[in-house]
């Protein structure tokens, strides 16, 4: 019974250890991936739910969204996924349904 104890122990252990960076490399991936299906100038629909598909998370904010009237900015869809410590982004800026601006990010 102490044999199986010391397995599964070394098992949990060695889980605990890789299951962060293959998660991070598999973020990673996703966002490159959904970052290059974008095209800049191309077209915006679409595009959420093409990385909710890939198991992203997704945020709209609309026009002006930073709250400064001066030099408001434009609607942004940001797509993301990793662990607290290691996240990888993709911000597409859009205005009129045309991506205008993308940008690949990372959190450590």
């Amino acid at each position: 019974m102490k044999r199986i104890g010391k397995w599964f122990c070394l098992f949990l252990l060695l889980g605990l250890i890789g299951y962060p960076p293959l998660k991070i490399r598999w973020a990673k991936h996703q966002v490159e991936l959904f970052c290059a299906h974008a095209v800049v100038g191309g077209p915006i629909d679409g595009l959420a739910d093409y990385a909710k598909g890939l198991g992203l998370e997704v945020r709209s904010l609309p026009a002006g969204w930073d709250g400064d009237p001066k030099n408001p900015s434009e609607a942004r869809i940001v797509a993301w996924e990793g662990f607290s410590f290691g996240r990888w982004f993709c911000d597409l800026d859009h205005t009129d349904g045309k991506i205008i601006r993308k940008q690949i990010s990372y959190l450590d």
